[in-house]
């Protein structure tokens, strides 16, 4: 037994989808005891239509589920009549006497149905399922045979009914609800009064072309000796679906020429197959593995990943994201990489910027591939469109590379140096300080035969000749640390004890030695110089 309900139990069909729902209201009273049922019930074609489980080549189709087809039907002789059975009940009912017994009566797709009673005695729960009413009806469990819902294969008479007519047809909605505590019922005399007016419709041919459109309610009351009975009873062709299936993908699906990624599907409701495929087909390889599939980066370009959920009864549905296949080919052309400079020629400071344009496919990529930096702490790179961007930080040498959504690297690395400044401005520098170094001479030269004149010595005290000595020495100093000579910083602070510590000429010794440039130096001692000889030449040198 208990292998033969695991079995079922992973093979339970499921009902048709619903042609009709109905809605049931009663209100009844007897004496001084009043109740109510209020039910909503959706009805699927009964298995009992064979016909209409006959494809075109007239052989019957029993192992798939039919639906209703209001074109089929109005093929049909006059007199024809197709059933419909309960295959879903939400259904409840109570009273309002000193006992005040109810009810709640639920049968859901699986085909179990639970019925809850509440009464003085008590509560009493009955579950009937599936594999119950197989049993009842005799049927095999072990889904060999009758693979449809059990109740679809009611008996005549517990069936809603729809018979073809000349002009239409007749909906006799039976309901199967009500009744089930027995103590809440009116007489047979006022049950006909109401039954079957209430649960008759008739419908044109136009009304069954526009079957989804159908909306109709009937209401008819009955009364006896200390009864009555009204009933409310409607009809709606438009039923919503079964549970939708829906289905999410995850994973990586961008990914370069050759580089393998991997996505998983999420199918509900559970126990459905899967299938993938990409589009353009040549995009990428795809291998699909039950829920989750590998794909394989195979020819450059954009296009879409598709991931489709078929659940147990058949109904597809489907989810796609963007895939794409990258290459890098080069960077610059080909070209070797400029250089990152901080400094240009005359010690202005640059933005540090250099943009590399990228040969790659497709050639719009530039959003999906992010670059790294072997040493982020010397460039920051960042794709913008078809280039890249490279900020330098400070000095040196690293490398970058780019890289796809799934983490591999893409495409040829490449080398970055950032310099302060060019070898071409290094160049232009050295030319100019050796043009600086000739004339420096000449001044120190000027000075030299300046302080050693007969006319500079007749004109001037013994303090301003060692003020022009210690000048000479000084400046010349200078002239030597341009060169590469050091000590120069100790002797300018030497020289502020003779020159004084206010002295405009000490304090442009002082600027020119800290300055950063051996060029800047140069200039400033040029000035300088200029400035001393003019000064002691005139015999106009102030300490």
């Amino acid at each position: 037994m208990l292998l033969m309900t695991i079995v079922l139990s992973a093979q339970v069909p499921k009902p048709g989808k619903p042609a009709f729902i109905v809605t049931y209201e009663e209100r009844g009273k007897f004496t001084d005891v009043s109740w109510r049922y209020d039910a909503t019930i959706k009805f699927s074609l009964s298995a009992s239509n064979g016909w209409f489980y006959v494809n075109e080549s007239g052989i019957p189709d029993f192992t798939k589920l039919a639906g209703f087809d209001p074109v089929r039907f109005l093929k049909l002789d006059p007199g024809k009549v197709i059933g419909f059975y309960p295959s879903e009940v939400d259904e409840s009912g109570s009273g309002d006497a000193a006992d005040a017994a109810s009810y709640t009566r639920v049968l859901t797709p699986d085909g179990t149905e639970t019925l809850v009673e509440n009464t003085g005695e008590g509560t009493k729960t009955i579950i009937t399922t599936e594999a119950d009413i197989r049993r009842r009806f005799g049927m095999p469990t072990d889904g060999s045979a009758y693979n449809f819902n059990a109740r679809s294969y009611q008996i005549a008479g517990q069936l809603a009914e729809l018979e073809r007519t000349e002009t239409g047809a007749i909906l006799r909605a039976y309901t199967s609800v009500g009744n089930n505590l027995s103590d809440w019922a009116v007489s047979q005399e006022t049950m006909e009064q109401v039954f079957p007016k209430v649960q008759t419709f008739v419908f044109t041919e136009q009304d069954i072309k526009a079957w989804q459109q159908i909306s109709r309610t009937n209401v008819v009351s009955g009364s006896g000796e200390d009864e009555h009975l009204t009933v409310k009873l409607s009809v709606k062709m438009e039923v919503p679906d079964l549970e939708k299936p829906e289905v999410t993908m995850e994973g990586c699906s961008e990914m370069g020429i050759g580089e393998s990624g991997q996505v998983t599907a999420s199918g509900k409701p559970e126990g459905g197959s899967y299938r993938y495929w990409a589009e353009p087909s040549d995009l990428m390889s795809v291998v699909a593995s039950g829920a989750s599939a590998t794909l394989t980066g195979s020819s450059p370009g954009r296009g879409t990943l598709y991931a489709e959920y078929t659940d147990a009864d058949g109904q597809a549905v489907q989810a796609s994201r963007a895939a794409a296949c990258l290459k890098v080919n080069s960077y610059n052309g080909r070209d070797t990489i400029p250089q990152i400079v901080f400094y240009d020629l005359y010690g202005k400071r640059l933005p540090g910027i250099l943009k590399i344009p990228v040969d790659m496919q497709p050639s719009d990529a530039g959003d999906l591939l992010r670059f790294t930096a072997a040493d982020p702490g010397i460039i920051t790179v960042m794709g913008l469109g078809s280039e890249v961007n490279v900020q330098g930080i400070r000095e040196g040498k690293t490398t970058f590379q780019a890289m796809s959504p799934c983490g591999a690297t893409i495409g040829p690395v490449v080398e970055i140096e950032v310099v302060n400044c060019t070898d071409e401005t290094k160049a232009s520098i050295a030319e100019e300080e050796k043009a600086a170094a000739e004339v420096l001479k000449d001044k120190i030269n000027r000075l030299n035969d300046l302080i050693k004149s007969d006319e500079f010595k007749n004109s001037t005290n013994r303090t301003a000749e060692s003020a022009a000595n210690l000048a000479l020495k000084t400046s010349a100093l200078i002239f030597g640390t341009v060169g590469g000579a050091p000590g120069a910083a100790t002797t300018v602070e030497a020289a502020s004890k003779v020159f004084g510590v206010g002295s405009n000429l000490i304090d442009i010794f002082k600027g020119v030695i800290s300055a950063s440039k051996p060029l800047m130096q140069s200039r400033w001692l040029l000035n300088c110089l200029e400035h001393i000889v003019c000064k002691l030449s005139r015999g106009h040198m102030r300490l």
